[in-house]
């Protein structure tokens, strides 16, 4: 029996500076269901827009734009979570509901970085209690720009709630979890920030994009659900 599935992408467009031909291409090469985008500018919200039938997208010149959008049905919250920049969709995939997170956690060099520490635990407490208060059969998928490599409180607050699904994927085939981050302008990625965590689903595969201008990778994955 087949499962249903769909696919998933996150990007942090690096506001600005990303180069909206380059991301159209990636947009047409990994041929994503739903997007899940931070730090959104409006040139990049432009394409988004004409690919999507539905998005909510809060796009901003600086770094605190972000939207989501999806080919499949979907309601999408519109309201501000707890986690600061993002929002959630309860996503129709072949009958079944998921619900869906976007988010991006306040980087930890912000100053002062004492206060900025409790605010990325405040965010990621915000993350887990909308998932506790959703119903226990229906899968849930968190995606986005964590900020935080597995060796951050933030990053291991979030893995107790759900399965690191890239992670749990690269184990499955043999290989390590790439990283996604590096030195704006260079390809070269340094650290593994961006995730998708999940439950009652899995990743079937990974794949990874870079996008020209940003200093980040664009993140797909095939999710199943169980």
């Amino acid at each position: 029996m087949t499962r249903p599935r769909f696919r998933l992408l996150t990007i942090n467009l690096f506001s600005r500076w990303a180069d909206p031909d380059d991301f159209a291409d990636t947009l047409g090469t990994l041929d994503p269901d739903v997007v899940v985008a931070q730090e959104l500018a409006p040139h990049t919200a432009e394409i988004i827009a004409e690919r999507f039938p539905t998005h909510h997208l809060r796009p901003d010149i600086r770094f605190s734009g972000w939207g989501m959008a999806s080919r499949l049905p979907v309601v999408i919250e519109s309201r501000t979570p707890g986690w600061g920049r993002g929002c959630t969709g309860r996503l129709l995939v072949e009958g079944r509901t998921v619900n869906v997170a976007g988010a991006h956690i306040l980087d930890p060099m912000h100053r002062p970085l004492t206060r900025t520490r409790v605010r990325r635990l405040e965010q990621a407490d915000a993350l887990v209690a909308w998932g506790d208060s959703l119903p226990a059969d229906e899968p849930q998928v968190v995606a986005g720009d964590m900020n935080a490599t597995a060796s951050w409180e933030v990053y291991r607050r979030l893995a107790a709630r759900w399965t690191d699904l890239v992670l749990e994927a690269a184990r499955d085939s043999g290989h390590r979890a790439r990283n996604t981050w590096g030195p704006p302008g260079s390809r070269l990625r340094l650290l593994r920030i961006d995730h998708v965590f999940g439950v009652g689903l899995r990743a079937e595969t990974v794949r990874l994009r870079p996008v020209k201008g940003t200093d980040h990778s664009a993140l797909a994955v095939d999710l199943v659900l169980d």
